[in-house]
């Protein structure tokens, strides 16, 4: 199965071309729609069906996907072409280009892009490379190559008083930072390379996925009480998908994001693995004045030893189809 499901297809243009009085937006949604849908589009099947099931299950409304779109106008027949002349580890234009609005979209407020905000107060942590942690604390430094000499740098901060960090801050600048239960972080417990695992359940970026890679868990304080939210195909980093080939596949994992359609206040990724089962997430904004309730929380992983690698396309094809149908 090479290609995406005709009434997937069918469903999106008909959501996203009702009611759109203009004949040019609706040629440019319906080649975003092909063109993403085209055969052998991997990561364009991917974002498809999470479209799909947000919308399906209400999580999101059609103007906001609209809206994202018709800020990438497609010329399928040119992109295509461009696709067949990309070499392995390019970058694809039009999900690059539509990673790159949803980013500014983003840079307003989550509620604009989803709608179901988590009531229940539960216990979260947030799990990313240690290079990455010591990015968002210290942002003033640039740690360039790991190299060892700067992981015995990063190492010490778990040592040193946290009045140092002034500039101390959890996520990116403007952006978002996924959470998932700690109960996920239990369901692993036992398991060989546990890191890899968490990695591959949490869909991590796959710069940060190779062996030798260190995770942080930063455990949240128990009165945490900022606004959280069930994260939705408009919040995953699709712009950083790269083109499918051998050299990926064997030299790193992909982020396997596909949107969950039950309204528990929760995201799944899709995992790679058969090892454990999706995790729970949810998103929160970035957000300055960490206190030391985080950093006294906050453990080392053992070291990633093999990384999960990519997964064929048609799991997640039918994963993200199964979704589709149950909503």
């Amino acid at each position: 199965m090479n290609s995406i499901e005709p009434d997937v297809t069918a469903y999106l243009i008909r959501q996203l071309t009702t009611g759109v009085a203009s004949p040019d937006n609706k040629v440019i949604l319906q080649d975003f729609i092909h063109e993403m849908g085209a055969e052998g589009h991997f990561h364009g099947h991917r974002l498809l069906y999470s479209m799909a099931i947000d919308l399906k299950s209400g999580a999101l409304q059609p103007p906001v996907i609209r809206e994202a779109i018709l800020q990438v106008p497609v010329k399928k027949e040119f992109l295509r072409k461009q696709l067949r002349s990309l070499p392995v580890g390019a970058k694809i234009p039009t999900l690059a280009a539509f990673g790159r609005v949803l980013r500014e979209m983003l840079e307003r407020d989550p509620a604009e892009t989803s709608v179901f905000q988590a009531t229940t107060p539960d216990p979260y942590i947030h799990i990313c490379a240690l290079r990455a942690f010591m990015k968002y604390l210290t942002p003033h430094k640039d740690f360039g190559e790991y190299d060892e000499a700067r992981k015995m740098e990063i190492r010490e901060i778990f040592s040193v008083e946290f009045a140092e960090l002034a500039v101390a801050s959890l996520g990116p600048p403007n952006g978002l930072v996924y959470v998932t239960h700690e109960e996920s972080l239990a369901a692993t417990a036992g398991l060989k390379d546990r890191a890899a695992h968490l990695a591959d359940g949490l869909g991590l970026s796959p710069w940060d996925v190779k062996p030798g890679t260190e995770l942080v868990v930063v455990h949240y304080p128990g009165d945490f009480d900022r606004d959280c939210y069930q994260p939705c195909c408009l919040n995953a980093y699709w712009g950083n998908v790269m083109v499918e080939g051998d050299a990926l596949r064997e030299n790193m994992c992909n982020p396997c994001y596909l949107s969950y359609y039950k309204l528990d206040e929760y995201g799944r990724t899709f995992s790679i693995s058969s090892a454990i089962m999706p995790m729970r997430e949810r998103v929160h904004r970035s957000f300055a004045g960490l206190d030391k309730g985080y950093l006294m929380q906050a453990e080392l992983l053992e070291p990633i030893q093999n990384p999960i690698p990519e997964v064929s396309s048609d799991p997640i094809r039918k994963e993200g189809y199964g979704r589709f149908l149950s909503c």
